[in-house]
């Protein structure tokens, strides 16, 4: 019996906590919250510390007290009692003090040693005295001189005030707190937001889609992650068709001489073809397994030259010399079609790698001579210009289509009109020959018409060879 356990309500939330508390999203909101209600707590806190309230209160108590004074002063004797009464009805205890006696109003509740002080500004009639008091007291006392050995003594209790003030800043503070929970609530969506996007978007790529764009107007950072996610997006794209292509192709070059190859075999072997007819199929057997030996060949050295780590084994040679060499090997290509090869080569001494060049000649020699007419020319210049080395090839045979021209370094391709599939090509040679171009530190150029035949101009810089 299988049991299927449903998580409770209280997990359920749980769940939802722990996952809010593990995204950006929920990181970003909760610690800007928390930074804003300890920040508050602790203005809340110390500001009475942070701001003394001598300075705020002292200036204002003592000119109110001056003002109580200059009232008493104008009053009749048998009204001050009467005045001080109003003015305890206010906040404000009042009394008068001649010597060492109360002659009107209650004591404050001052302690012995202030009652002297007040006495002693009575009996000098000396300036208004702030009686001391503590830094958190929320009370005042002030003495002030009103005649002949008196003085008045205004004490002033602001409790009710202060405590209204505390809870205008800590509604104040509230209101900042929600205010600015809120903004960072629809902020931490702008950030979080096209994030979410981009991990949705990173997982369709996971899953094969490499079609997936992401739009974004902005101009920040998080705008140039997403165009760079784009960007990435569309270089995936298009590794992703070239290796669909690549094997395609590689398939179809494979299956291609496999048909041939086991068609005639199995001719032959079922005694299909007269036994005097069966050493031209054999050759045709021979010429289509030397075909998959090169094309495997090829294939090989692409995947060597493709790693990043390629030795390149260089030494110093004559490049003109190598030119001239590879020509006369190829005579049996050239001479079987009459066609005339022109050498115009200047001394170049290089220092490359040497086999890896042969390679490159030997391709594209072999190229100018397989698309050129029948009893035409092929030219080959080279010649070294301040710190380059040119290499010029050029036929004068059917030429290749413009459309074609972008394409002729990628593995496989063989043209609109696919001349090199009728003349037995793997569409692997150029795409070799720019590697090797490439990783001498040279360009590779190839230019054409249609009729009128193909130049290839290969530029390798000098310095990078004899660094």
């Amino acid at each position: 019996m299988v049991l299927k356990l449903r998580p409770s309500a209280d997990s359920d939330t749980d769940w939802r906590n722990r996952m809010i508390k593990s995204s950006l999203y929920g990181r970003t909101v909760l610690t800007f919250i928390g930074t804003i209600m300890v920040s508050l707590i602790a203005a809340y806190v110390l500001t009475p510390f942070l701001t003394p309230q001598e300075v705020v209160f002292e200036e204002e108590v003592v000119t109110l007290a001056e003002t109580v004074t200059d009232i008493i002063s104008l009053a009749d004797e048998e009204d001050i009692t009467a005045l001080l009464a109003v003015l305890e009805n206010v906040g404000i205890n009042g009394a008068v003090i001649s010597g060492e006696e109360l002659d009107y109003g209650t004591n404050p509740g001052l302690t012995a040693e202030e009652q002297e002080q007040a006495a002693e500004v009575a009996m000098s009639g000396t300036e208004t005295m702030v009686l001391p008091f503590g830094i958190t007291d929320v009370s005042r006392t002030v003495v002030v001189p009103l005649g002949e050995e008196t003085a008045v003594i205004v004490h002033v209790d602001y409790e009710a005030e202060v405590r209204q003030g505390r809870r205008t800043t800590l509604f104040t503070l509230l209101i900042v707190l929600v205010t600015g929970s809120t903004l960072t609530l629809l902020a931490s969506r702008q950030i979080v937001f096209p994030i979410r996007k981009l991990s949705l978007a990173a997982r369709k790529m996971a899953g094969g889609d490499f079609s997936i764009r992401l739009k974004s107007r902005r101009k920040d950072e998080m705008g140039e992650l997403i165009d760079s996610f784009n960007d990435m997006a569309a270089e995936v794209g298009k590794i992703d068709t070239m290796r669909e292509d690549f094997v395609s192709n590689l398939s179809h070059e494979i299956q291609s001489p496999l048909t041939s190859i086991k068609g005639f075999t199995k001719a032959v072997r079922d005694e299909v073809i007269p036994k005097e007819e069966q050493t031209e199929y054999l050759e045709i057997v021979y010429r289509e397994a030397d075909r998959l030996s090169k094309l495997s060949e090829n294939l090989l050295r692409l995947a060597s030259l493709d790693s990043e780590h390629h030795p390149l084994e260089q030494n110093t040679f004559r490049l003109d010399e190598q030119l001239r060499r590879l020509t006369v090997n190829l005579e049996p290509l050239w001479a079987e079609r009459n066609i005339q090869i022109n050498l115009d080569l200047n001394r170049m001494l290089v220092t490359a790698d040497e086999e890896l060049l042969e390679h490159v000649w030997i391709n594209l020699i072999t190229n100018a001579v397989k698309f050129s007419s029948e009893e035409g020319r092929v030219d080959i210049a080279g010649e070294q210009k301040g710190a380059e080395f040119i290499i010029l090839v050029r036929d004068f045979g059917e030429g290749i289509p413009e459309q074609d021209l972008p394409y002729l370094f990628d593995r496989f391709y063989k043209g609109t009109r696919s001349p090199s599939a009728q003349k037995g090509g793997s569409g692997l040679g150029l795409a070799i020959t720019k590697r090797i171009v490439d990783l001498h530190g040279g360009t590779i150029q190839i230019s054409s018409t249609v009729n009128e035949g193909t130049e290839v101009e290969v530029r390798l810089s000098a310095p990078s060879l004899t660094s």
